[in-house]
């Protein structure tokens, strides 16, 4: 069964440390319940991919970044994930 709710512990510590480590252990489900079933078009399944030019001006206020980010951090961050990151980290190894 699992647990829901906040459960909080306290102690009075007797004995003076320099430390003082807390190992937590969280389990989470993210399996969607009743998710549908999107069909997923052959060309999306390699990232990144580019939507087709009638779908991509629909889509552009959600796939726009909202912060500033002179050095693409977070674009860095993405191709880890990507097909085109891995052969670039790859060819550097």
């Amino acid at each position: 069964m699992m647990s829901s709710g906040i459960a909080l512990r306290t102690s009075n510590l007797t004995v003076r440390a320099i430390t003082c480590d807390f190992e937590c252990v969280i389990k989470v489900d993210h399996t969607p319940e009743n998710a549908p079933d999107y069909r997923i078009e052959d060309y999306a399944k390699d990232r990144p991919f580019a939507y087709h030019e009638e779908e991509a001006s629909d889509l552009a206020p959600y796939v726009h970044r909202w912060f500033s980010d002179p050095e693409d951090h977070v674009g860095g961050w993405l191709l880890r994930f990507s097909r085109a990151g891995r052969d670039a980290r790859r060819a550097r190894s």
